[in-house]
C-alpha cells in the first residue's frame, strides 16, 4: 500500500513540467538533440535493425522527403546559401525562370503605370503587337475586355491583359479626348540581350542585357563590324542592369575588345578564398579594335560578368566608367542543373581583375558617379501645331515645332539638324502617320496636325527619366573625337 502512495504522488511531479513555459530551441540546441536520439538508437539493445547512426540518419531524411517534398528544398537550400551569399538550391522546375537566358512574356508589349487613379501607357514596345496595333506612350487605359479600370492598380490591368500566345485581348484608351479601342493580338516576346547602333557621328553604342548564349556573341560580333564599317573611333558599351550570365562568354566579349597582345586581362582563383594555388590566367588574342575612347555605363544592377568585363577593361586602361556603383560580386558559381528542372548552385571561384582588387560585396565605383532623374515629358515644352498646310522644304516657326513635336514623341532623333521641312523630318512624319492609321502625305495636314496635337496632350503631365550617365558618356565621346 505504501508503494503504491508513492507512485501516485509522483504523477504530479512527472506533469508539473508540461505546464512550464516553452522555450525555443535554436538550431544548435535541435541539432544536438537529434545528435543524442541518434546514439540512444544507436546504443540500444534494438539497434534499430542493425542500423548505424549514419544509416539512422538517412532512413528519417528518405522519409521526411516522401511525406513533404518541400522539405528536401528547403533542407538543401539552408546547407547551400549557409556557405556564402550566393550558393543557392533551385527547386524543381524553376531553374530555367531563376537563371533566364532571354527577357521572354507573352502580352502585347506595353509598359503601365499609375496616373493619379488612372493607368497610363509608359511605354510601347518597338514593333511589338501593342505597337502595330496603334496603341501609344500616353494613351490612358480605360478597360480591358470591357471591364472598367477605374480605380484599380497598373498591376490588375496586366494580369487582365496576360493570356496565352495567339488569344486576343480588346484594350480601351484615351487619348486626347477621343475614346479608342484596339484588338491586340497577344505574342511570345523576347527582347534581345544586346543591341546596337551608330549614337552619331564616330559614336557606336551597345546595350548589353546579359551574357548568355552564342547568338549573344554573334550579335557581338556584327556590332564590332558594324562599329569599324561606320568609321566609329568611341564605344559606349551600356551594361545597366546586367545581372552577368556566363563567365566564359564575358571572357570572350573581353578578348574581342583588347587591342594588344599576350595582355594578361583576367585572372580565376580555384577558391572563392582566393587561398588555392591554382589560378587560370587568360591572355588577349589582340584582335580588338583601336578606339580613341571606350566608355562602359555601370548601375548598382551590373554584376557578376559584367562586373568582369568592367573591370578588365578599366583595370587595362581600356575604358572608363561612367554612372553608379556595381553590385559587387566577385565570385563565380557552379550549377549542377537536375533533370526536374531543379539546380544546385554553389560558390566555387573567385574572379580576379588584373588589380588584383576583391570587390565582393564592394562594388566597382565608376570614374564619373553620375545619377539619372527625372523631369517633365519633353511634350510639355511643345507647342502646338495650327492646322495650316505645310509642304515639305518649308522652313520657320512652323517647321520648327513639326520637328519639336515629332521628337517629343520619339519619331525624330534628337541630332536631327535639319533647317527644314525635309527627308528626315517627312520619314518620321510617316512613320507616325502609318502607327495612326493616316494616309501617308508628302506634306502636313489638319487631320495629322490633330492627331499630333492629341499625343502631345496625352504625353504632357508625364515625367520620364533623364539618362544623364548617357549624356555624360556622349560628352566624352565628343571630347575623344576633337
Amino acid at each position: 500500500m505504501k508503494k503504491q502512495l508513492t507512485c501516485l504522488l509522483l504523477v504530479p511531479f512527472l506533469l508539473l513540467p508540461l505546464c512550464l513555459p516553452v522555450r525555443a530551441d535554436t538550431g544548435q540546441d535541435l541539432l544536438d538533440r537529434m545528435d543524442g536520439i541518434l546514439q540512444q538508437i544507436e546504443s540500444s539493445g534494438l539497434e534499430y535493425d542493425g542500423a548505424g547512426r549514419e544509416e539512422l540518419l538517412r532512413r528519417g531524411l528518405e522519409r521526411l522527403f516522401e511525406e513533404d517534398p518541400q522539405s528536401f528544398d528547403r533542407l538543401m537550400d539552408a546547407i547551400l546559401s549557409g556557405q556564402d551569399d550566393h550558393s543557392m538550391y533551385i527547386p524543381a522546375g524553376t531553374y530555367q525562370q531563376a537563371f533566364a537566358e532571354t527577357d521572354a512574356y507573352v502580352g502585347v508589349g506595353v509598359t503601365l503605370e499609375p496616373a493619379g487613379d488612372q493607368i497610363r501607357i509608359a511605354a510601347v514596345e518597338p514593333d511589338g503587337p501593342a505597337h502595330r496595333a496603334g496603341l501609344c506612350p500616353g494613351d490612358i487605359l480605360l478597360c480591358v475586355d470591357g471591364t472598367d479600370l477605374s480605380g484599380r492598380l497598373p498591376e490588375d490591368a496586366a494580369q487582365r491583359m496576360r493570356g496565352s500566345a495567339g488569344t486576343a485581348v480588346e484594350l480601351t484608351v484615351r487619348r486626347g479626348s477621343a475614346r479608342l479601342t484596339f484588338r491586340v493580338t497577344r505574342e511570345n516576346i523576347v527582347l534581345p540581350n544586346l543591341t546596337g547602333r551608330v549614337l552619331e557621328d564616330g559614336v557606336y553604342y551597345m546595350s548589353l542585357r546579359r551574357f548568355a548564349g552564342s547568338g549573344t556573341y554573334a550579335a557581338f560580333s556584327a556590332c564590332m563590324d558594324a562599329l569599324e564599317e561606320n568609321g566609329c573611333r568611341v564605344l559606349i558599351l551600356d551594361l545597366r542592369g546586367n545581372p552577368g550570365g556566363e563567365l566564359t562568354m564575358a571572357l570572350y566579349f573581353l578578348n574581342r575588345l583588347i587591342p594588344d597582345p599576350d595582355v594578361d586581362y583576367f585572372m580565376i582563383s580555384g577558391r572563392p578564398d582566393g587561398l588555392d594555388s591554382s589560378v587560370r590566367i587568360y591572355r588577349s588574342s589582340g584582335i580588338g579594335p583601336r578606339l580613341d575612347r571606350m566608355i562602359l555605363l555601370t548601375d548598382g544592377g551590373s554584376a557578376s560578368a559584367a562586373e568582369v568585363m568592367i573591370s578588365s577593361l578599366h583595370d587595362l586602361g581600356c575604358a572608363v566608367t561612367v554612372g553608379q556603383t556595381t553590385y559587387g560580386k566577385a565570385r563565380g558559381q557552379q550549377h549542377t542543373v537536375y533533370d526536374d528542372g531543379g539546380a544546385a548552385v554553389l560558390t566555387t571561384v573567385r574572379l580576379v581583375p588584373p588589380s588584383g582588387a576583391d570587390y565582393e560585396g564592394i562594388g566597382l565605383t565608376p570614374d564619373y558617379v553620375v545619377e539619372n532623374y527625372t523631369a517633365p515629358h519633353p511634350a510639355a515644352a511643345c507647342r502646338r501645331l495650327d492646322f495650316r498646310y505645310l509642304a515639305q522644304g518649308d522652313r520657320g516657326a512652323r517647321a520648327d515645332t513639326l520637328r519639336a513635336a515629332l521628337q517629343a514623341l520619339g519619331y525624330l532623333d534628337a541630332g536631327c539638324r535639319e533647317q527644314t521641312f525635309g527627308r528626315e523630318t517627312l520619314a518620321a512624319l510617316d512613320a507616325f502617320r502609318q502607327d495612326q492609321g493616316l494616309q501617308r502625305l508628302p506634306y502636313l495636314n489638319a487631320e495629322t496636325a490633330n492627331r499630333l496635337n492629341d499625343c502631345l496632350d496625352a504625353l504632357a503631365p508625364m515625367t520620364v527619366t533623364v539618362d544623364a550617365q548617357l549624356a555624360q558618356a556622349l560628352s566624352l565621346a565628343r571630347q575623344a573625337l576633337q
